[in-house]
């Protein structure tokens, strides 16, 4: 760029800036298209436009910076930062909203955390946070070093970020560069117990989980010594007292009424989607009717349960004798289901067991095609170990 036409550029950046702080976006259009170099290459006092926006907040002058050029995923002059980590660094929500909108990728590099979404993940309010997950954030991207952003709001104690991280679909058993998960975290990082560990286990944390180290977050709790929380774990993962104890149905108000099978299967069927034990449990706490048995999984709460791998919302539903009997078009009942989402023996046993005391039957049963449920599972699955068939097939028989 020669002398003359830099020098041509520098007299318009008092006008420039004038109409940043103004947050006026038709005069910034309108002084932007008679530089005469391209906006994007325009600096001020070492930074571009687009970073003196987000500075002063002028959230309407985000839009007009993308129509004259700026990629909404640029790198800042000064610290190689993204739009979003300088809207973040200046606390400005608004800015943070509008670049979201005109495109900007939620799941980027941070140049401090990893990723935008573990910065956001560890911030005391969660006003940046709820934008980036309603535009594309994912609640599980890792970070270099392999953690999540559920990861970084565990260790910071954050239960709201927590919680929003859960209700997105956050993978709550993801592991770090340590192999621990966000539970095994939650046990080291936290003084003392936490209700975000409870928070955890509600959504699908499983405390059998070896980290590098080969210690779960059983036995981390027992390192800590807190006998309480140890038992409080190992009561999680006792699955033969877990399917056969049912959530108490509480007493109904007068003057009220139980919902109908219909509306009861689909609270049950939401709650399991929602992947919370606590609002299963306050589902099952009201009661409800029966329903028909032919549904396709992801309308059969206990099936749903099961195809979702969650035992733990899968048990309280065979323990209250919920939709064991129910079968998808396929006629693919509860045991194919089981089958499909776990080979192993500590688990299928009990549900298995529970499953027979109900109806015997259903291990006998054929799906449309005439294979038994256990091998329509287990060939779907690419299941070709033939002790693992022959054991489950020699429990079966021996029920």
């Amino acid at each position: 760029m020669s002398s003359a036409i830099r020098a041509s550029a520098e007299s318009f950046s008092d006008s420039l800036l004038e109409v940043i702080r103004e947050d006026n976006p038709e005069r910034l259009t309108t002084i932007a298209r008679a530089l005469p170099i391209l906006p994007t290459a325009m600096v001020i006092r070492g930074d571009d436009l687009l970073t003196w926006a987000i500075r002063n907040n002028a959230r309407n002058c985000i839009t007009p910076l993308r129509d004259l050029g700026f990629s909404m995923d640029r790198l800042s002059l000064r610290g190689e930062k993204h739009p979003l980590e300088e809207a973040m660094d200046m606390h400005a929500t608004l800015v943070l909203e509008h670049l979201l909108e005109c495109g900007a990728d939620p799941n980027a590099p941070h140049t401090v955390h990893g990723t935008i979404m573990r910065a956001a993940a560890i911030t005391r309010t969660i006003d940046s946070l709820i934008p980036l997950l309603c535009v594309r954030g994912n609640p599980s991207v890792a970070s270099p070093d392999g953690s999540t952003p559920l990861h970084a709001a565990v260790a910071n104690g954050q239960t709201l970020n927590v919680e929003q991280f859960l209700d997105a679909g956050a993978n709550v058993n993801a592991i770090d560069f340590i192999g621990r998960t966000p539970l095994q975290v939650a046990i080291t990082r936290l003084q003392e117990y936490n209700p975000i560990a409870t928070l955890l286990l509600d959504h699908g944390a499983n405390p059998l989980i070896p980290d590098y180290g080969g210690l779960t977050a059983v036995e981390l709790a027992k390192v800590r010594g807190d006998l309480a929380f140890v038992r409080h774990l190992e009561e999680r993962v006792d699955w033969n007292a877990l399917v056969a104890t049912p959530v108490p149905v509480a007493p109904l108000p007068q003057g009220a009424v139980r919902p109908t099978g219909e509306t009861f299967r689909k609270d049950l069927v939401n709650a399991v989607r929602k992947g919370s034990l606590r609002v299963l449990k306050e589902v099952l706490e009201g009661g409800g009717g029966t329903w028909s048995v032919s549904l396709p999984a992801e309308q059969a709460p206990f099936l749903l349960a099961l195809a979702k791998k969650r035992f733990d919302l899968a048990a309280p539903l065979l323990a209250a004798k919920l939709g064991a009997k129910d079968r998808d078009p396929q006629g693919h009942n509860a045991i194919y289901w089981l089958v499909l989402a776990t080979t192993e023996m500590t688990l299928l046993q009990p549900f298995l067991k529970a499953l027979h005391e109900i109806d015997y039957a259903l291990h006998t049963e054929v799906d449309k095609d005439g294979q038994s449920q256990v091998f329509a599972a287990m060939s779907r699955s690419g299941v070709h170990n033939s002790r693992q068939v022959e054991a489950l097939v020699d429990f079966i028989r021996r029920l």
